[in-house]
């Protein structure tokens, strides 16, 4: 769990932010509040070409409570060695989002 540098409806693709673990001062003169900045990253590794269609992921809460889980599609070829990384946000208009209150998130399948 982390941010992104451009609040989440911003219009902006996520490709155009920048993932960080520190929060960002939320933009109050837009409406932004800090859950807007909320972002999931998920980086996959793989000790043999694995096609990944997708994981399963859990949000909590910071004291460990259960929020809500939910199914991240990848749909990649990753090869032996490779890692790559993924970045959900709300804007980028397809569930699961990160909740608003997640502090941590946990990868309890993959497919």
């Amino acid at each position: 769990m982390g941010y992104v540098n451009i609040p989440a409806g911003s219009g902006e693709a996520v490709s155009e932010k920048t993932f960080q673990l520190t929060a960002p001062v939320p933009d109050i003169a837009d409406g932004y509040d800090l859950s807007d900045y909320q972002a999931t990253q998920v980086a996959v590794s793989v000790t043999q070409d694995t096609q990944v269609s997708s994981l399963t992921v859990v949000w909590y809460t910071s004291s460990g409570q259960e929020i809500s889980s939910g199914t991240l599609d990848i749909g990649n070829l990753i090869t032996t060695g490779q890692s790559l990384t993924f970045t959900w946000d709300e804007s980028m208009d397809r569930s699961p989002n990160p909740p608003k209150g997640a502090a941590t998130c946990t990868i309890v399948n993959w497919s």
